[in-house]
């Protein structure tokens, strides 16, 4: 997972000096309501509360911490699902960002396991920053998370949390349906997000097949404003 959060990809967007359009992100660091309906089977549920911060799986002062730096914690998962909860985590959704002192919680839930019945194990995890950015911290680091992470995925151990529940993270089996405080992604942020992307799509279909020279008199939907030049042309005096 990464983050999602549609008045932080606000935000995010700028005007294209080239085409004078407003360009906004596709999606956040991840399709957080992709995800939801990839998970919806498997009972897992994903916030749109950004979480911040760093934990270990050591009591030792010289335990390589794991960056968290940006992901949404999982909102809701089914019974018998094993929930793990990270210590101290920060808010950064665009709401409290500007209010750090108030926005730090303790015992934010950002890893679901979650047994399937002869077929395996599905694991979730809130952000890849560490695995897809490895090279930002100390390799060793990012690989005794994804060890314990892929240990708790393929059965090698009969007990999962045996692997992920030490020092700043605490792993509890949800008895009846859990629900974090996040805040749900709604159908109208899953239908906003759909057509963004949907937008993204189109606009780099027609940016791939174009020619040199942009033809904007043809532009799709999403060129909401006239460009003062096209694309290569000297600029008007």
């Amino acid at each position: 997972g990464d983050w999602f959060d549609l008045p932080t990809m606000k935000t995010l967007g700028f005007v294209d000096d080239n085409t004078g359009a407003y360009w906004e992100p596709a999606t956040g660091g991840a399709n957080a309501p992709g995800l939801n309906e990839l998970l919806a089977p498997y009972e897992i549920e994903v916030s749109s509360t950004i979480w911040a911060g760093a934990f270990t799986f050591s009591a030792s002062r010289n335990a390589p911490r794991h960056k968290f730096k940006s992901g949404n914690s999982i909102y809701k998962v089914g019974a018998g699902t094993l929930v793990c909860k990270i210590a101290r985590l920060r808010d950064q959704s665009s709401a409290n960002r500007h209010a750090p002192e108030l926005s730090t919680v303790d015992g934010v839930p950002v890893i679901a396991v979650r047994d399937i019945a002869a077929q395996g194990r599905v694991v979730y995890f809130s952000d890849t920053g560490c695995i897809d950015g490895s090279h930002q911290q100390r390799p060793e680091y990012c690989l005794d998370l994804f060890l314990r992470l892929a240990a708790a995925a393929a059965h090698c151990t009969n007990e999962p949390s045996s692997e992920l529940q030490h020092g700043d993270v605490s792993c509890t089996s949800a008895e009846t349906e859990f629900a974090s405080t996040g805040i749900r992604i709604t159908k109208d942020e899953t239908a906003t997000a759909v057509r963004l992307l949907q937008n993204a799509s189109r606009v780099l279909h027609y940016a791939s097949a174009m020619p040199e020279r942009i033809d904007y008199a043809r532009r799709p939907r999403g060129f909401d404003t006239a460009p003062t030049r096209r694309l290569g042309d000297p600029a008007k005096s």
